[in-house]
């Protein structure tokens, strides 16, 4: 196949043409959000409800910084039409929304350049993939990353769920984040300890381990699994990503 760029400029034209009425049709038909998973997600914009908003005072599109500077979070409003990825295991699709939509995204400062690294949003992609390991919580829980607190308060919520561990490696957003998240929370007693997964589930006795401390979605299947052989008194595991290719997501 050849190369989009090399393409003669009248095939160019006619290929981004034919893909904005793709997109227009695909905005014709959006429904409101139920929370599956679909390969073509097309939805009404206002039907998606910022699934935790951690500061409600502060407007769309504006910082709202940690007190070294180091973090920040913004509801970044993103434009009609805007194609997001959505993944389920090994199968990839997009969402659609048929307006502008507020994304809560927590960033870290970049170590070099310009870029902030995002570090973690609430799109559909993550809310899907997360809602996935969510329905294994039972018991003593340990919940790894703490991100923006949405698995943390779902698995709260769950009357199968009788104690969570939180291991969050970064004190600063345990220290800026967590009460502002605690309130939100359901009966479940919280015990949260500062350090890695890596060298704290070792040392803890659970029923379940729900990981999220992985750079990005797919191929995590072997760091799930050396976690496993390194805390064999956790008797259940679930990681996001880790079936990306294959690999099962929970044992």
């Amino acid at each position: 196949m050849i190369p989009f760029f090399l393409m003669p400029a009248s095939f160019q034209k006619r290929i981004a043409e034919e893909r904005e009425r793709a997109r227009e049709r695909r905005l014709a038909i959006c429904k409101p959000w139920d929370g599956t998973w679909a390969e073509e997600l097309n939805v009404v914009a206002s039907s998606y409800p910022i699934p935790i908003d951690l500061f409600p005072a502060v407007p769309p599109d504006v910082h709202a910084s940690s007190p070294s500077g180091r973090f920040r979070y913004t509801k970044r409003t993103l434009p009609r039409g805007t194609k997001l990825d959505v993944s389920r295991g090994s199968k990839r699709g997009a969402v659609l929304f048929d307006g502008p939509v507020a994304i809560p995204v927590l960033e870290e400062a970049p170590k070099w350049g310009v870029e902030w690294n995002v570090w973690m949003s609430l799109a559909p992609m993550e809310v899907l993939t997360l809602a996935c390991g969510t329905r294994f919580a039972k018991g003593h829980t340990v919940v790894g990353g703490l991100g923006l607190g949405w698995q943390l308060r779902e698995v709260s919520r769950r009357r199968q769920v009788k104690r969570i561990t939180l291991i969050e490696r970064e004190k600063e957003l345990i220290d800026w984040l967590y009460p502002r998240i605690a309130p939100l929370l359901g009966p479940a007693p919280v015990e949260v300890v500062c350090g890695t997964v890596e060298k704290v589930l070792p040392k803890l006795e659970a029923d379940v381990a729900l990981i999220d401390t992985f750079d990005s979605y797919g191929n995590n299947g072997e760091d799930l699994n050396r976690l496993r052989r390194s805390a064999p008194s956790i008797r259940g595991w679930w990681g996001w990503g880790t079936a990306a290719i294959g690999e099962r997501e929970e044992w």
